[in-house]
């Protein structure tokens, strides 16, 4: 299989792109972006496919009455009790609902983890793992009060985002504390309004953990991926020295550009081949929210293991 024309679903308007393989179909979910400030909408949808090129809508596997906030869908497959798990990030929590099928309809669980949002679970050999990031904001007004805040008493107060993972006994049962992965120091991963570590997706090769995240402001084209590899699933994670690994590209002329790449999921295909499935934004003028498009690309690893990603821009 190789690169096809991005974006996946050129129909839609779909951020934080999440897909899985189950039962030789790969399904596809994300944020449905309605165009509104909050940036999501009240219902997720699901993507069936044979092949990852054509696409067969299932349209409101889950509701949120009353909520223009439901955002990044993550869709875990328990193989101990056989049950799909549906994490989603409402209202800055999140929350989790329930099916036995993968394009549901998914029943409502409730709040999961609060002050929070972007989660993923990850499971090996009868251990979860659900890894989020942190949200120190109530909503847009308080990031915008925290950054004039942060102009006058000091960076400190400035708004944060960062990365944790929470040991789990069962899909929807904490073990313990939390812990804190990643922060974002980085100067790549600092925005104007908010600092940010997010969309944080796990997986594991050759015995090495990585921990994909986001950094920057996902409603400009700053918005870039890197990530950080560890010997444990709990960390400690080091970043990769040369990150972001994924980035706006530079304007060439006659040639689209991939604009504010980011919140990506991992599939690894039938052939053992690593695929990011990641969004990308209209153009370097969208500031916002809508106009956000789920892609994919070929991951390329080096005899050192460390990861190469050629983005491949949207075309018409």
């Amino acid at each position: 299989m190789e690169n096809s024309r991005n974006p996946i679903l050129p129909q839609e308007s779909l951020a934080d792109p999440s897909m899985i393989f189950h039962d030789e179909k790969y399904y596809l979910y994300g944020t449905f972006t309605d165009g509104s400030i909050a940036g999501g909408s009240d219902h997720f949808d699901a993507y069936v496919s044979d092949d990852m090129y054509s696409w067969k809508k299932i349209p409101n596997i889950f509701t949120k009455e009353k909520s223009t906030t439901l955002w990044a869908p993550d869709v875990f497959f328990d193989p101990e009790s056989k049950i799909f798990y549906l994490y989603y990030s409402n209202e800055l929590n999140i929350g989790y609902a329930t099916a036995n099928s993968p394009i549901g309809p998914f029943e409502d669980k409730g709040t999961l983890i609060k002050g929070a949002i972007d989660a993923q679970m990850y499971y090996e050999k009868g251990e979860y793992f659900l890894y989020y990031a942190s949200v120190e904001i109530e909503n847009e007004y308080d990031m915008v009060y925290k950054k004039i805040k942060s102009l006058f008493l000091g960076k400190k107060h400035k708004a944060v985002e960062s990365i944790w993972v929470q040991k789990m006994s069962s899909p929807f049962e904490k073990e313990g504390e939390p812990v804190l992965l990643l922060e974002p120091t980085i100067k790549w991963e600092q925005g104007f309004l908010l600092n940010v570590n997010e969309g944080p997706f796990v997986f594991k090769r050759n015995g090495l953990y990585y921990l994909m995240y986001s950094g920057n402001e996902a409603f400009t084209y700053k918005y870039a991926i890197g990530y950080a590899t560890s010997n444990n699933p709990m960390g400690p994670f080091e970043k990769y020295e040369n990150n972001p690994v994924a980035r706006t590209s530079k304007k060439s002329a006659g040639s689209p550009r991939v604009v504010g790449p980011g919140h990506n999921s991992v599939i690894v295909d039938a052939d053992g081949n690593h695929w990011i499935i990641y969004h990308q934004k209209n153009n370097v003028r969208d500031f916002g929210f809508s106009n956000r498009y789920a892609s994919r690309d070929k991951i390329v690893f080096d005899e050192s293991n460390h990861m190469r990603i050629n983005l491949t821009p949207m075309t018409e």
